[in-house]
C-alpha cells in the first residue's frame, strides 16, 4: 500500500539503484522528514533503501504542528526544489500545488493578469523562473493527451520540440479521411490527386522529390516508397527524399530494398537548432537521401551539388510545410524542363510550386484532404 505523503511516482530503477549504492557507501546525508506520528513526509526512498540494506539507524527531522493541506503543500514544495523531475512531472506537480493551494491556473482571459502573478509568486517559491514555469505548465498541456510523449520527455529521451511535432504529426494523421475529398486537379502539366501514395497511378516519371513524414511509426513508409518509385520512375530516375536524423537508418534500408543508393546530401537550416540530448549535439540541418531507379547517369554538360539551405522555417499552411527555396533549386539542379516530377507526400505543395515555376509536369498526392485542398488554393494563387 503506497505511503499517505508519497505523492509522486517511484524513482526509475537506475535512479533509485543509484541511490542506495551512494547510501551505502555514505550513509544518508540528507534527513528523512517525518511528522509528529512517525509517517514519513520526505525521504521514502531513502527509507526503503535502508530497511533493504539493513540499516536501522539514519538522520531523521520532525516536523510537528502541520495540519493534512500543510503536510502535502509541504511535500510537493520540497520535491519541486530537490527532485529532478522532467518538465511535465514538475509542471504536474506544480499545478497540484497550486490546487493545494485553492489556486485556479486555468482562470479566464478577464483573470490573465491575476494568473501571471500567481504563476510568477509559485515559481519563485519553488526556485524557478516564472516563463520556465509557464513554459512548463504548456508543454505539460500540449502533451496531456500523449503519455507516451510526456515520458519521454520527462527522461530526456525526447526533446520537447521534437514532441511538438510528433503532437503535430498525430494530428494530421487524424485528419486524414475526415474532410470532404477535393476533386482531381489537372491543369498546366500539373495533377493532384487525394489518396494514398501506394495507389498512386503514376509511370515514367523522372524524379521523385518528396518530404515524406519521420515519425518511427512510419518506417513502413519508406519501404513501400521505394517500393512505388521502382515501378514509377524511369530507368535510372532519381528519388530524393528528406529524412529526419533519427529515422535515417529506416529511410535508408527502406529504400535500398528496391533502388540503388547515389548520395547522401544535406538540407541546412539556419535560425533555432534542434537539440539532440541522447548525444549532446546541437543539429542545423537534416539529410537529404538520393537513391536511384537502377543506375543514375548524369549529364556530363551538367554539375550537380549536395547542399542546399532552407532560409527560415515556414509553416503558415501546413504543419510541415517546407520552405520553397530548397525545392526550386532541387527541382532546377536534378531535372529538366518538361519533365515529370513526383512527389507522393504532397503536403501544401510547396515541390509543385517549384515545378509550375520552374516549367516541369508535376505528379502528386496526399492522403490528408486538407492538405490537398491547401495545395489546390496555393497553385491557384501562384497561378494568378
Amino acid at each position: 500500500m503506497k505511503p499517505p505523503y508519497q505523492l509522486f511516482d517511484p524513482l526509475p530503477d537506475e535512479q533509485y539503484a543509484a541511490l542506495k549504492a551512494d547510501i551505502a557507501r555514505h550513509g544518508v546525508l540528507v534527513p528523512v522528514e517525518l511528522d509528529e506520528h512517525g509517517a514519513t513526509l520526505d525521504g521514502h526512498h531513502r527509507v526503503r533503501a535502508c530497511a533493504e540494506l539493513g540499516i536501522a539507524d539514519y538522520p531523521t527531522v520532525i516536523r510537528p504542528g502541520m495540519d493534512e493541506q500543510a503536510k502535502v503543500e509541504h511535500v510537493i514544495t520540497l520535491n519541486l526544489k530537490r527532485r529532478h523531475l522532467g518538465p511535465v512531472a514538475w509542471a504536474d506537480a506544480f499545478r497540484r500545488l497550486a490546487e493545494v493551494r485553492g489556486v485556479d491556473l486555468d482562470g479566464g482571459h478577464n483573470r490573465h493578469t491575476a494568473r501571471a502573478a500567481t504563476v510568477a509568486a509559485l515559481a519563485e517559491e519553488v526556485g524557478v523562473k516564472p516563463r520556465t514555469a509557464r513554459h512548463r505548465l504548456q508543454v505539460a498541456g500540449e502533451l496531456s493527451s500523449h503519455p507516451d510523449l510526456a515520458a519521454k520527455v520527462n527522461t530526456g529521451d525526447m526533446e520537447v520540440k521534437r514532441a511538438r511535432r510528433v503532437v503535430l504529426e498525430r494530428a494530421a494523421h487524424a485528419r486524414r479521411e475526415q474532410a470532404p475529398t477535393p476533386e482531381p486537379t489537372a491543369t498546366g502539366g500539373i495533377r493532384i490527386e487525394h489518396g494514398d501514395f501506394r495507389s498512386l497511378d503514376v509511370a515514367g516519371a523522372d524524379v521523385i522529390i518528396t518530404d515524406p513524414p519521420y515519425l518511427k511509426e512510419c518506417a513502413d513508409l519508406w519501404r513501400d516508397l521505394g517500393k512505388l518509385a521502382a515501378t514509377a520512375l524511369k530507368p535510372g530516375g532519381l528519388l530524393i527524399a528528406y529524412s529526419g536524423h533519427t529515422t535515417f537508418p529506416e529511410a535508408f534500408d527502406g529504400l535500398r530494398e528496391h533502388l540503388e543508393y547515389v548520395w547522401l546530401g544535406s538540407l541546412n537550416m539556419p535560425g533555432p537548432s534542434t537539440w539532440i540530448r541522447k548525444y549532446r549535439l546541437y543539429s542545423w540541418s537534416k539529410p537529404i537521401l538520393i537513391f536511384a531507379n537502377g543506375t543514375w547517369r548524369p549529364d556530363m554538360q551538367r554539375t550537380y551539388c549536395d547542399t542546399f539551405t532552407s532560409p527560415k522555417a515556414e509553416k503558415a499552411l501546413h504543419d510541415w510545410q517546407q520552405q520553397l527555396d530548397p525545392f526550386l533549386k532541387l527541382v532546377e539542379t536534378f531535372s529538366e524542363a518538361g519533365q515529370l516530377i513526383v512527389d507522393p507526400f504532397l503536403g501544401s505543395g510547396t515541390t509543385a510550386v517549384a515545378c509550375r515555376q520552374l516549367g516541369r509536369r508535376f505528379i502528386g498526392c496526399d492522403i490528408d484532404s486538407q492538405a490537398v485542398a491547401t495545395a489546390r488554393m496555393r497553385l491557384a494563387g501562384d497561378a494568378s
